[in-house]
């Protein structure tokens, strides 16, 4: 979860264990959690990038005639 939000930058790993540190505090709470670790990932705007969505599919009678498919 940690990876992923951050992308794999050192940085933003940095930052995200520390605002969740400072949350599970805090929290009065001895460890960083799942919920811990979501908010400190919503506070950040890491939320995971979805890929953009396909345009739907042309049909035959409107494809170019040079393509295969």
């Amino acid at each position: 979860m940690l990876l992923r939000a951050a992308r794999g930058l050192p940085r933003l790993i940095s930052h995200l264990l520390r605002l969740a540190l400072v949350l599970a505090d805090e929290r009065e709470q001895p460890r960083i959690d799942a919920s811990i670790m979501n908010s400190a990932i919503i506070l950040l705007h890491l939320e995971p990038h979805s890929p953009p969505p396909l345009p739907p599919a042309k049909p035959r009678f409107e494809r170019d005639p040079r393509s295969r498919k």
